[in-house]
């Protein structure tokens, strides 16, 4: 089977090969990360990716196939498929990308009350933070955000100035954690609208990596919330 991957290294020109993949039987459907790990040890000793769980769990070895984003470790490949880097965060070198970016953003905005010993009661609370928990930090959700592309149009490399779906689902899963203040609620809403939670009204919709209905679960809970708050 052939395949091209993109080698990018943010000092030079991006460079494409035709890499050939020998399966283990004629049925056998590759993954993304069957690909890399071959080609590392055939072709190129000094490819660059990252993989950690190899099933789906840890959310590090995003990539992109036909410019959509993929976990490279569950992904299966078809022939001539062309693999790339993660287009919604900046490439350090071949595939692996700035995901500290994402989190940086997050930081001293949604901690919890450390005064707070109530834990809420409501099944409901509990469900809704249990759901937004499968989130396995793909950032899948950032690709195609208009939202997200400012930073990017903006070459922002440090801090992130406008927020994206996985941030927004942080804020929203701070203010239905079971151990939530009023004041941590308030913070993290705050937070969220800081980042352009406005922008996501006329917004089509995000899409989750692993099947999270953002809309539904994130983005109109945050605005319904800041809707009554303005109230």
């Amino acid at each position: 089977m052939k395949f091209t991957i993109t080698r990018i290294d943010p000092n030079k020109d991006s460079l494409d090969y035709e890499v050939d993949f020998s399966p283990l039987s004629p049925d056998t459907k590759p993954t993304a990360l069957d690909v890399l790990l071959q080609v590392q040890e055939n072709i190129f000793p000094d490819l660059a990716y990252r993989y950690g769980c190899r099933n789906a769990l840890c959310g590090v070895c995003t990539i992109e196939v036909n410019g959509k984003p993929k976990l490279a470790c569950k992904h299966k490949l078809r022939e001539n498929d062309h693999i790339t880097s993660f287009s919604s965060l900046p490439t350090i070198r071949d595939f692996v990308v700035r995901r500290d970016l994402v989190n940086k953003q997050l930081q001293g905005h949604l901690e919890k009350d450390q005064d707070n010993g109530i834990v809420s009661s409501d099944p409901a609370a509990v469900e809704k933070f249990d759901s937004l928990n499968q989130c396995i930090e793909c950032y899948a959700c950032l690709d195609g955000c208009p939202l997200h592309e400012k930073n990017e149009e903006g070459g922002h490399t440090e801090a992130l100035p406008y927020g994206n779906p996985y941030a927004f689902l942080k804020a929203q899963q701070a203010i239905v954690d079971p151990q939530a203040t009023s004041k941590s609620k308030e913070k993290a809403l705050s937070f969220a609208t800081d980042l352009g939670l406005n922008t996501c009204i006329d917004c089509d919709g995000c899409k989750c990596g692993v099947g999270i209905n953002l809309m539904r679960e994130v983005i109109n809970p945050l605005l319904d919330a800041k809707s009554a708050q303005e109230k």
